[in-house]
Parts: structure tokens; sequence; C-alpha cells
């Protein structure tokens, strides 16, 4: 049917009997093979690197901007999961919560972004000693 209708959900899901959201996110779910099992170091250091230019995009970026996609702690699971393209999306967030992310950042006492504003605030002030960061 995809290969027919390409990209269009709405004659898709027509041709289905069904809503073009479902079928696009069984379709988005279902494209790739998603590995089950022991995670690889590959995967752990590709996990790092996409949470960490997320979190460094959003937080430089307009936080009153309309979020798409699956958001936890206003990071995109959703295109993490499919940069990442091994595991789903839910799987991803959940090991990130689960064995990679900082204590404080479960607790909810601090935010991954708060990394990034807090360098980037550092480097504004362009502070040369320890006296004048506090």
């Amino acid at each position: 049917m995809a290969a027919q209708h390409g990209n269009d959900w709405k004659s898709i899901a027509d041709a289905m009997g069904k809503n073009r959201v479902h079928v696009k996110g069984a379709w988005r779910r279902n494209k790739r093979t998603v590995k089950n099992g022991p995670w690889s170091q590959d995967e752990y250091q590709k996990i790092f690197d996409l949470v960490s230019l997320d979190l460094r995009a959003r937080a430089l970026e307009d936080t009153r901007k309309k979020m798409h996609g699956m958001l936890r702690d206003n990071i995109g699971w959703e295109a993490i999961g499919d940069k990442l393209g091994t595991r789903r999306n839910v799987d991803v967030c959940r090991k990130w919560y689960s064995q990679l992310t900082s204590p404080m950042v479960e607790q909810g006492q601090w935010s991954d972004t708060n990394d990034y504003r807090l360098v980037d605030a550092l480097f504004a002030l362009d502070a040369c000693s320890m006296d004048e960061v506090d």
C-alpha cells in the first residue's frame, strides 16, 4: 500500500478505512528493524550524542515554540528514536531515564537543558576566577 501511495497517509488511511494519524504512526513504528535484548556500546554513545544535540538545540531556541513528537523533559524522543534507528523511541526514553541520566534529573532537581544554560551563562559572564562565578 505504501509503495502505491508513497507518503500520502490520507489516501492510504481512506483505502484501509483507518485514521491517517494511526496509519502513519504504525508505519513509522514498523518500518525499521527494532532490536531487542542487550544494548550495544555504540547505541549508548549514539543516545548520549543525540540527546546532547537535542538538548543543546532546545536550550537555545525560544521555549514558547510549539514542540512536536513525544516529549519528556522537553527532549524530542521521537526524533531521537528515529535517528538511532535500532530501538523504539519509548525504549530509548526509558533507557535514558533508567540508566543514563543523572540522579538529579531523574529526581526533578535539575533539568538536562539547565547544563547548557549554565555553560552559556558562564561563557557570557567571561569570568576569570571562581570569585567572579560565585
